[in-house]
């Protein structure tokens, strides 16, 4: 009986030394989360957290331009009706570190593709994840007294490598990344 149980600890010990640690990979989230309005518009301000892994940083530092595109739907909500969607907005915030001048130029698609650089990456980070005063929809277009909900997501456009490299580089696969849609509900 004893040479079993010896043997099972030996087994178990084995299993516990031989498995790989299990790691537990933070989940991209939307977070900070605001809806309000100007004189003439509905804006919306968020950001994405936990979205940059190691490989990502390194994949950027080499030059690897990388796309994080928000989506922004605005529904209206009706009783006894299906809800009608009143706008959707896709925007694009894309970054590429340029060796020769060390900086990072910044591209967004709500400013007209405007580039702004930046030395510092985490001014970089920072830019990249926060979506700041995206105008929704022209207020006259909203019902007063309407009922609105308005979802958003963000996610990592995948890589796309030139030729067969995409075989070849298989891991840049692994930061890849979605959050879930997030839903803020408002009477206007």
């Amino acid at each position: 009986m004893k040479t079993f149980q010896k043997t099972l600890l030996f087994l178990l010990t084995l299993l516990v030394v031989l498995t790989p640690p299990l790691v537990h990979a933070r989940q991209a989230r939307l977070s900070d989360i605001v809806v309000t309005n100007t004189a003439e518009h509905l804006i919306v301000y968020f950001s994405v957290e936990d979205c940059f892994t190691a490989e990502m940083v390194r994949a950027i530092e080499s030059g690897l331009p990388t796309t994080f595109t928000f989506y922004v739907q605005l529904d209206e909500r009706r009783e006894f009706w299906w809800d009608r969607t009143v706008a959707e907005l896709e925007v694009r915030h894309t970054v590429r570190y340029d060796q020769l001048k060390r900086h990072y130029e910044l591209r967004f698609s709500e400013e007209d593709n405007e580039v702004v650089t930046v030395q510092d990456f985490e001014d970089a980070r920072r830019l990249m994840s926060e979506v700041a005063a995206l105008k929704v929809i022209p207020l006259d277009r909203l019902e007063k007294g309407g009922r609105y909900q308005i979802r958003m997501m963000a996610e990592l456009d995948k890589i796309r490598l030139p030729l067969y490299l995409h075989y070849v580089l298989f891991f840049l696969s692994l930061w890849d990344f979605e959050t879930d849609w997030y839903a803020v509900d408002f009477r206007y």
